[in-house]
């Protein structure tokens, strides 16, 4: 009878991470063709020249590192030189985004963990406080952020980072009034 209760449980859990998943596609979807923001348009520039055989700061000129260029190019070669392809492009990516932090989450804590996280995420990747419906560098940086983490999971997970974490515990020993917790 607990066994049933819990699979309940964790279905309902799947059933809101979907419905999150679901609003958030749903409102990407109907703004694909907003107008591209102002560093978005330098990024697809960029990525257009890149397109035609010219290399980065060739014609433009910038601080910023070429990657999001290459990732505008990709993703213009795929899904067109639009404001809406570029958007359909993001969207991918953070779908990819929001699967990999479930993954991580849940490899960490457990199921439940993991799909709170990803519905979390999936909130906030979308938020206008960090202008999550706007293709900017940070999202795509996170997908092979999140892979890396994803990756470094494995050997942390299989004890198999002993000396590192006993190095930790060594420096935390030695200083322990250096170390703060920030619980938020």
């Amino acid at each position: 009878m607990c066994e049933i209760l819990n699979r309940g449980i964790q279905l309902c859990w799947w059933i809101l991470l979907a419905v999150v998943i679901a609003v958030v596609v749903f409102i990407r979807i109907h703004l694909l063709a907003i107008p591209l923001e102002r560093d978005e348009g330098e990024y697809a520039y960029a990525g257009q020249l890149m397109l035609q055989g010219i290399p980065p700061y060739r014609l433009a000129y910038n601080m910023k590192f070429p990657g999001v260029y290459a990732a505008y190019a990709l993703i213009m070669s795929i899904f067109g030189e639009s404001s809406a392809g570029i958007h359909f492009g993001l969207l991918i990516v953070n779908i990819a985004n929001i699967a990999i932090v479930f993954l991580i989450a849940r490899r960490l804590i457990g199921l439940i963990a993991g799909i709170a996280a990803a519905a979390s995420y999936t909130i906030l990747s979308a938020s206008r406080s960090v202008l999550g419906l706007a293709a900017h560098a940070t999202q795509f940086v996170m997908l092979p952020t999140l892979l890396g983490a994803l990756v470094l999971l494995k050997p942390v997970l299989t004890k198999k980072m002993v000396f590192v974490s006993e190095s930790l515990s060594a420096v935390i020993t030695l200083f322990p009034s250096k170390i703060v917790l920030v619980v938020a």
